[in-house]
């Protein structure tokens, strides 16, 4: 994100604010959208590729948001400006963090109640697999066949817990990928001058 702010600086010098802000805020849906493809097999570059999008993506978000609400500002009430300016992105900020928190929680709850739906003595292939363990830890270990049954059964409920923890990540995340694919539209609603100087500024 910081290598990104001076170019993004210039490019909003230059052009008109909005269509910064406009790709700042699809690389930020993709990014987020990228990441509720992952899994619990994600390698180091599935994760590294929606988070430089996504650095990038917030790199081209704040300058142009900063300039089209500050811009028309008179000099003497910029500081009263900023200071709200600031509150409100603080504030959105801190509702978004709570708000994805609830949702990742949720979901993780829903997908922990379907999958134990699952993990019954009715169910054959849950049935197979706690056998499976338990003849293995019996000859691995040296386990006693209750306490090695146990243990299988223990382990399939962890993976059964990342399972459905992972799931309410990927919610949550494609959720707010709507949610900012749907602001996009928002942008074009932005009004915006220019005075024969420079690159514009925002009416409000």
């Amino acid at each position: 994100t910081l290598l990104t702010l001076p170019i993004v600086g210039r490019i909003t010098d230059k052009y008109n604010p909005k269509y910064v802000l406009f790709f700042g805020i699809f690389s930020c849906a993709l990014a987020t959208y990228m990441m509720s493809k992952f899994t619990l097999q994600a390698d180091f570059f599935s994760i590294l590729i929606p988070r430089m999008v996504l650095g990038l993506g917030m790199g081209a978000l704040f300058i142009p948001l900063t300039n089209l609400t500050l811009s028309y500002i008179p000099k003497p009430l910029m500081g009263d400006a900023t200071a709200i300016y600031n509150f409100l992105r603080n504030l959105g900020g801190s509702f978004g963090i709570a708000f994805a928190t609830t949702m990742m929680t949720r979901r993780s709850q829903f997908h922990h109640l379907r999958l134990s739906e699952h993990m019954t003595p009715f169910n054959e292939v849950f049935r197979q697999s706690v056998e499976k363990i338990r003849l293995f830890l019996m000859g691995k270990a040296g386990l006693p066949p209750s306490l090695a049954e146990y243990a299988g059964m223990k382990g399939i409920y962890g993976e059964m817990l990342r399972q459905s923890t992972m799931k309410g990540f990927n919610d949550a995340f494609f959720l707010l990928s709507i949610y900012m694919f749907c602001v996009l539209g928002l942008v074009f609603f932005l009004k915006y001058r220019s005075n024969g100087e420079g690159p514009g500024v925002a009416v409000h």
